[in-house]
């Protein structure tokens, strides 16, 4: 597959994933394909009431976990559809911007078929899920934060990543984790921050 054809594919599968999960289009999409890099544009795909819940601090948050659970769903869409077609596609990242109502999927490119993403989304740890007591959705593996100390505690990667993106801030002193302080989470509060705060250590990197 050249690659325009790669691009022409990948967004009317996109287009499509949209459609099926949003009931609309995004008012723009652009696909680009490049020497190792496999990056799918986005903008104009929040609903008239995603905006407006927007001015709410926690309806932000929740909107921001929504999405990035939605749209993760995007990649073994993508993936499996690529793998027919001689296509491999790994290392699956979404950046989410709901202020600009923008997102970047980004995948890298690699010879031969690549992984199976249908198999990779379905893994889950040999004891099962564990449920992030930030947003109470159950995740395994590939999802996770784990802690080092207690090992049936976690946090999702996305409401990690979501909590990293808002500026870091502790949800107990309200002042930021920065460099070397050691994380945390606070189950009782559904909050993430210094583990000199209190809390249970969850995994930084």
């Amino acid at each position: 597959m050249n690659r325009q054809e790669l691009e022409q594919s990948v967004g009317n599968l996109a287009r499509e994933f949209f459609r099926a999960k949003l009931g609309r289009i995004p008012e723009f999409l652009e696909v680009r394909a490049g020497e190792r890099l496999l990056i799918v544009s986005v903008k104009g795909f929040l609903s008239r009431a995603d905006k407006v819940s927007m001015e709410r601090a926690t309806a932000q948050r929740d909107l921001e976990h929504r999405y990035a659970r939605l749209f993760g769903h995007m990649s073994p869409l993508v993936g499996a559809a690529m793998s027919t077609k001689g296509a491999g596609l790994c290392d699956f990242q979404t950046i989410l911007d709901l202020r600009n109502d923008e997102c970047v999927f980004v995948w890298t490119l690699v010879e031969g078929p690549g992984p199976s993403f249908s198999r990779k989304e379905r893994a889950i740890w040999p004891f099962g899920k564990i449920r992030c007591p930030v947003c109470r959705e159950q995740f395994s593996k590939q999802e996770m934060r784990l802690s080092p100390r207690e090992r049936r505690v976690g946090v999702c990667r996305y409401c990690f990543d979501g909590w990293s993106s808002r500026g870091r801030k502790c949800g107990r002193c309200g002042q930021p984790v920065t460099g070397n302080q050691a994380v945390a989470v606070f189950p009782e509060q559904r909050g993430i921050g210094h583990f000199d705060c209190g809390g249970v250590p969850v995994a930084a990197h």
